[in-house]
Parts: C-alpha cells; structure tokens; sequence
C-alpha cells in the first residue's frame, strides 16, 4: 500500500515488486510512505520518500477573433471624425475589456459590451489608409486584430465671394 496519508492505492507484489497509481488531488509537498504488511516468512517494512505536487498550467486562453463590422462614413471628409463599430468573438465565452482603434496615427479606445463596441476615430489628413482594430486580449482571452480599408478625402476649398464696387457713396 502506497499513501500520503489522505488518498492511498494498493498493488500486488511480484517478484518482490510493484506499482499503484495515487491519485493525489491537493498541491503542496507531502510524504509518501510504502508500507508492506508482511507474509508467511516475511516481516512487513515500510519506506518514505518526499513528494511535491504542482498546480496545473492555466489552460491556454480562448482564441478570438477581431473584425471592424463599419466604418463611417466612407469615404469621409478630412477633419471629420468616422465612426468604427467592432467586434471581438470567441468560440467560448463573450470576451471583455478594451479595444483600440487606430489608423497608424490617430486612435480611440473603447470598452466591449457582449463583445461589440464603437469609437469615433478622428482623421484629419486626406489618403488611403488601413483602419486596424486591436483587441490585447483580457481574463482567458488571446490578442487578435481586424483590418478595413478607409479612404479620407480632402475638405473642399472654402469659396469666397466679393462684390462689386458700389461707387462713390453721398
């Protein structure tokens, strides 16, 4: 009989040996004592030997997926701000926290609610440009990101208007 004093498993000897698997369900160093009870011709005996269990590795977090769901308007106007609506999805649960929206040079953040969000990402100089949504992963959850092309134009020129002279006024 194999114990640590809480959980114990026996084994037949043969050949003067023989194994048992102990299930041990607790962490922590503990004892483990063989005890052989004896037979005819034999006197029992027993043995000790220390022992440490280790608590298991987290399991690897959930992986998820990050998408830009809309961006507008679009294409929008330089100076003007474009609303970026987001999600972040997981096969297991909903995950939570913080997501962050940025062109390479503006941004905005946002916190998910059942794993949807929005911020207003302010783009102030005309061009192309790849919207990136970036999830850092949260509470048993990977990082992952979305992209979405984007097109800024310029703001339109202001146009002034002069009148006329009036002539000479009496």
């Amino acid at each position: 009989t194999v114990s640590d004093g809480v959980e114990s498993c026996s084994a037949a000897l043969s050949g003067g040996e023989g194994s048992c698997v102990l299930a041990l369900t607790t962490v922590g160093a503990r004892t483990l004592t063989a005890t052989y009870a004896g037979s005819t011709g034999f006197t029992g005996s027993s043995a000790t030997a220390p022992h440490r269990v280790e608590a298991p590795p987290p399991p690897p977090p959930e992986a998820t997926t990050t998408a830009i769901t809309d961006d507008s308007p679009d294409p929008s106007e330089a100076g003007t701000s474009v609303t970026v609506s987001f999600t972040v999805i997981a096969a297991v649960g909903t995950p939570t926290g913080s997501v962050t929206v940025s062109d390479g040079v503006e941004s905005c953040n946002a916190e998910l609610s059942d794993g949807e969000g929005s911020c207003n990402l302010a783009l102030t100089t005309p061009g192309d440009r790849t919207i990136t949504a970036t999830y850092p992963g949260s509470d048993g959850f990977s990082e992952s990101s979305g992209t979405a092309p984007h097109t800024v134009e310029a703001a339109p020129e202001p146009t002034t208007t002069s009148v006329g002279s009036l002539g000479p006024l009496h």
